[in-house]
């Protein structure tokens, strides 16, 4: 009984004054008849008082039936019902999800990261870009028009070209630009040098910029690589430099492995900038 009397105190006060003396009563009395057990009567008094301190919260707002929110709700307890008689379908479903989620968030990571971030430059919201079909000297025009532009540079294809080297050949991503183009961008070079305007002159000996992940997927990020010789297209080019580590490429989704300059074009491809002195 002393247990019983402390297990009143369960309930909200208000119920004790009213109520307290008659429940010690009836537990005497149901105690002496052997009528309940004191586990029972101990569960019994539990639920009690839950249901005492919730009956003095606040009514809930009672949504009448027959409204959405009664219908979603009577639809949402359905479902849980069916899926907990069948596991084997609840499983699947929730694997299935799983899969799909992954996915889908996978795909998003990689075009968020090739595709929706700005290049990995100096001030990228100060870019300009445009295209236009003219020739080389008009580029050499432009790049006069330092009224309107800070800087201008220019820059032709991201193709797929044989480069050989120690006698093995791959086919790797080259980018013809303007001599003037990765200091424009603010690329630095983490060995070597970048390009030069004086490298983007015709008939040159044919010199290249290596990115920093194709250096160092290549030749392992030896410093040594500066100053050898690959064969792009079957034509020369001496490495001066890779690129500053981050920098990918001008533009997104596209990740050459090797810069060269725009008059380096013909020789090794030929294409828009064909003959820079026409």
């Amino acid at each position: 009984m002393r247990l019983y009397s402390l297990l009143l105190y369960l309930f909200p006060p208000s119920f004790r004054r009213a109520h307290g003396r008659a429940l010690l009563q009836v537990a005497r009395t149901a105690s002496a008849r052997g009528d309940v057990t004191p586990r029972r009567i101990v569960a019994d008094l539990m639920q009690a008082s839950v249901r005492e301190w919730l009956s003095l919260c606040p009514e809930p707002i009672r949504r009448p039936r027959g409204s959405a929110m009664h219908d979603v709700i009577r639809d949402v307890r359905y479902a849980a019902r069916l899926l907990v008689k069948q596991p084997g379908f609840t499983l699947a479903a929730v694997v299935t999800l799983a899969l799909g989620i992954g996915a889908n968030t996978a795909m998003f990571s990689l075009a968020d990261a090739t595709l929706l971030r700005p290049v990995n430059v100096a001030q990228p919201d100060r870019l300009v870009s445009w295209t236009w079909t003219s020739a080389y000297p008009d580029y050499v025009a432009y790049t006069t028009r330092d009224d309107v532009f800070e800087g201008v540079m220019a820059w032709s294809g991201g193709s797929r070209l044989s480069v050989t080297m120690d006698d093995r050949t791959e086919l790797t991503s080259t980018m013809f630009v303007s001599g003037n183009a990765l200091h424009v961008l603010g690329v630095g070079a983490a060995a070597g040098r970048v390009l030069l305007p004086a490298d983007d002159v015709p008939n040159s000996p044919i010199v290249g910029v290596l990115s920093y992940d194709y250096g160092r997927s290549r030749f392992g990020a030896d410093p040594s690589v500066i100053g050898r010789l690959l064969r792009v297209n079957e034509q020369p080019v001496t490495i001066v430099g890779v690129a500053q580590q981050g920098f990918r490429g001008i533009t997104l989704g596209t990740t050459p492995g090797i810069y060269v300059p725009l008059t380096a074009a013909a020789p090794i491809r030929g294409g828009f900038f064909n003959d820079p002195g026409l």
